[in-house]
């Protein structure tokens, strides 16, 4: 691990202690801690430190295994699945010929007479 790239890593966790630790009231001011007051706070070592740790073990250890491991798996062949949205555009452009669904929902009245419309075809 180089220092550009554990500079990011450490930077984020810092920026998490400090949402959890939250603000202090300094002198009737409310700030940020500073990093020597979240490392007073939090007294484990740098997650750039943890990964060096791991990258120097032997790869028998259970550690290093996993972090070499790849999640593996691949994306499914063809089509994506539908999200619920494309499913409703899809129901409302076949069954009552709606192109912009979102539009014609805004008109609470009009949608709900056209829903029962739907609701009548289907013999729902």
């Amino acid at each position: 691990m180089t220092a550009k790239s554990a500079e990011p890593l450490d930077s984020l966790k810092r920026r998490m202690l400090r949402r959890i630790y939250g603000p202090i009231n300094s002198e009737g001011i409310w700030r940020i801690r500073w990093n020597h007051e979240i490392y007073e706070l939090y007294k484990e070592p740098n997650i750039s430190t943890h990964i060096n740790v791991v990258q120097q073990m032997p790869k028998t250890r259970v550690a290093k295994k996993v972090f070499l491991e790849s999640m593996g798996g691949k994306r499914p062949v063809g089509k994506p699945r539908a999200r619920w949205e494309d499913n409703v555009s899809k129901d409302t452009r076949d069954l009552l010929g709606i192109r912009n669904w979102r539009e014609q929902s805004r008109d609470r009245d009009g949608w709900r007479q056209k829903i029962d419309e739907a609701k009548a075809q289907l013999e729902l």
